[in-house]
């Protein structure tokens, strides 16, 4: 017999399990425990209808019932376990993970796209004080997260411009693409990077010089001496609020934390960075630029 695709107006498609899926995914979108009532409003469904298909649930051991409360039981896995023993990618995929996790000290993840969001088959997190907590399953929306992009940039244009529509332009910061005509460009923008060839590891490479001065006040001379000779800095101080988290004023949420908490955590870390000033080392070298960034020192001492 041959296989096809159905939507959800075919007639062979079973229209209540896709309402029991839908009841399981509502916990972890909502809460871990929730009354019937906060179902129903989740899935869209009467009060009576979630009742039946919690209970089911239930029997089928899948929801726990603590009074009026309902909770996932972990017999749930038994669906991820089977996908992770079935797939052969996510054992393929974690040992290269684990070397580029060692080597550039950021977790590595894999994810494939499944409808509009993105779901995280393999991850392997770095070791840090305080880090995301996402795990293998998370799911994310791909239009705002740079795997999800990367897979959106190589649909085909019927597919892309169909799910472009669906896209809810909530803003999640300042900087989040708020029209579809914008996140069109991004997603051109994405098939057209290109990757250099890994050098020799023979010797250490290097591409960036870092002065740390005594105060912020004197980094910030040095950078407007530098500006002033037509030379600039490579992400520090310049980028600091786009790639250090003590600028993110979304961050402390996510680890129960108030701001000022948050930021006084990283206040060694936000001190040592606001004195820094990072010069881009060039393959080939000017001798003039060179001579401008010593004049420009000898300017700010």
């Amino acid at each position: 017999m041959k296989s096809k695709t159905i939507t959800h107006t075919d007639n062979e498609f079973v229209s209540s399990f896709e309402k029991g899926l839908r009841v399981l995914k509502a916990f972890s979108q909502k809460s871990s425990k929730m009354t019937i009532s906060e179902v129903a409003e989740c899935t869209e469904m009467t009060k009576a209808a979630a009742r039946r298909y919690l209970l089911t649930l239930n029997a089928l051991g899948y929801i726990n019932i603590e009074g009026r409360y309902f909770s996932i039981t972990p017999k749930i896995l038994t669906f991820s376990a089977m996908y992770l023993n079935s797939d052969a990618l996510a054992d393929v995929a974690t040992p290269y993970l684990r070397d580029l996790t060692s080597v550039v000290h950021e977790s590595s993840s894999v994810s494939q796209l499944q409808g509009d969001d993105i779901i995280y088959i393999a991850r392997v997190p770095t070791q840090r004080i305080m880090s995301i907590n996402l795990q293998v399953g998370a799911r994310l929306p791909a239009w705002i997260t740079s795997m999800g992009r990367v897979q959106m940039a190589y649909l085909d244009n019927d597919i892309q411009n169909e799910m472009i529509k669906r896209v809810n332009f909530d803003a999640k910061t300042n900087k989040t693409i708020k029209t579809s005509l914008a996140l069109k460009e991004e997603l051109k923008k994405v098939k057209g990077v290109k990757f250099r060839k890994i050098p020799k590891k023979c010797t250490p490479l290097f591409d960036t010089l870092i002065l740390q001065f005594q105060d912020k006040n004197l980094a910030n001379n040095f950078v407007s001496n530098l500006n002033n000779l037509g030379l600039g800095t490579k992400n520090l101080p310049d980028a600091i609020e786009w790639h250090f988290a003590a600028y993110w004023n979304h961050m402390y949420s996510y680890f129960g934390v108030t701001e000022t908490e948050f930021k006084l955590f990283l206040k060694p870390s936000t001190d040592i960075l606001e004195r820094s000033v990072a010069l881009p080392i060039m393959v080939k070298p000017s001798l003039n630029n060179i001579e401008k960034q010593y004049e420009a020192l000898k300017l700010t001492l």
